[in-house]
C-alpha cells in the first residue's frame, strides 16, 4: 500500500473517531437519560421540567442547574433536528440515539466519554 494512501486513511480514521464515541448510550425515557448523565458524572440534582421542544411534539426538555439542557425525542431524526436548529445559532450539541445535551464544549466532552455520541459544534 502507498505511504500516502496509509497516511490518507490513518487521517481519516482519526478524523471519524474524534467527532465520535462510540455506540450511544440507550435511553427509552427522560428519567433514563437523566440518570446515565449522573452516571457520567454530569450535575443534574437540580433541574427544571421544560416541556417539548418547540415544534417537536412527543419531546422533552430538561434544564440542568442552568449548566446544560437535555433533551428526549422520539427518534434520532427528531434529535438531529434540534441539534441542527440549535447549531445555526452556534450552540454546541451532544446527540445520542434519540437524545442531544445542549451545554458548553468542556461538559460536551465530559459527557460524551460516558454516553457515547457525536458533538455537533456550533459552526454549523
Amino acid at each position: 500500500m502507498p505511504k500516502t494512501l496509509l497516511a490518507t486513511l490513518v487521517a481519516v480514521t482519526l478524523l471519524i473517531t474524534a467527532c465520535g464515541s462510540g455506540e450511544p448510550a440507550q435511553a427509552a425515557t427522560m428519567n433514563q437519560l437523566h440518570q446515565q448523565v449522573l452516571d457520567a458524572g454530569g450535575i443534574c440534582d437540580d433541574y427544571e421540567d421544560r416541556g417539548e421542544a418547540p415544534g417537536i411534539p412527543g419531546s422533552e426538555l430538561r434544564a440542568c442547574n442552568d449548566k446544560f439542557v437535555l433533551a428526549w425525542f422520539a427518534s434520532n431524526e427528531l434529535a438531529e433536528y434540534w441539534s441542527d436548529g440549535l447549531r445555526s445559532f452556534g450552540q454546541e450539541t451532544l446527540v445520542g440515539d434519540n437524545w442531544a445535551i445542549l451545554a458548553k464544549m468542556e461538559t460536551l466532552k465530559t459527557l460524551q466519554d460516558s454516553l457515547g455520541g457525536t458533538i455537533k459544534d456550533g459552526k454549523g
